[in-house]
């Protein structure tokens, strides 16, 4: 099985039009393996500024 990783603009372009990990997963993939990613790609739904942002989707 291969993982494809998920970029940070990836997951920020999905949340732009997503409202929940799982939506964000279905658009680019993100947080569909391992689930590790889960609480960055929620950082980023929740962010309302840049600098709120995660560095990364991965550690």
């Amino acid at each position: 099985m291969s993982l494809r990783r998920a970029t940070l603009a990836q997951v920020q372009d999905a949340a732009a039009c997503a409202g929940t990990v799982e939506e964000v997963g279905a658009a680019c993939r993100a947080g569909t393996g391992c689930g590790t990613c889960h609480v960055r790609i929620e950082q980023v739904l929740a962010a309302e500024t840049p600098e709120q942002l995660p560095k990364a989707v991965h550690a």
